[in-house]
């Protein structure tokens, strides 16, 4: 497995166990190919399968990662990005927030309206 995969998975698997010790029932996708509809998904409250692509890179395109990710896992698919930029040291650091969460404005807005 190459650098940039195994990083890729590295980075899926944490958010799964992040998910998981919140008490949210969360796994990866098994790599799908051309059916691939994203790369794990975790179940809300109300048992609502949500789909996440989940990247680790330092520059993204967030408005065409986010809508090919949407094409393929629906309407409930967020973008989880941890933007790790190079410092100088072994290991690059995160610049700004750790971890960002990247939905549509339409699914903001349902989510907003769920809670009332």
């Amino acid at each position: 497995m190459n650098k940039p995969k195994a990083q890729g998975t590295a980075w899926e698997s944490a958010l799964v166990e992040r998910f998981r010790g919140e008490n949210l029932e969360s796994a990866r996708f098994a790599e799908g190919g051309a059916k691939d509809i994203g790369d794990l998904w975790v179940d809300d409250e109300f048992e609502l399968m949500w789909v996440v692509e989940a990247k680790a890179t330092e520059r993204l395109n967030v408005t065409r990662v986010l809508g090919k990710a949407i094409a393929k896992g629906g309407s409930r698919t967020v973008l989880i990005w941890k933007r790790l930029v190079k410092t100088g040291k072994k290991v690059r650091q995160a610049d700004g927030e750790k971890e960002v969460v990247i939905m549509t404005l339409d699914l903001f807005i349902e989510l907003m309206k769920e809670k009332r």
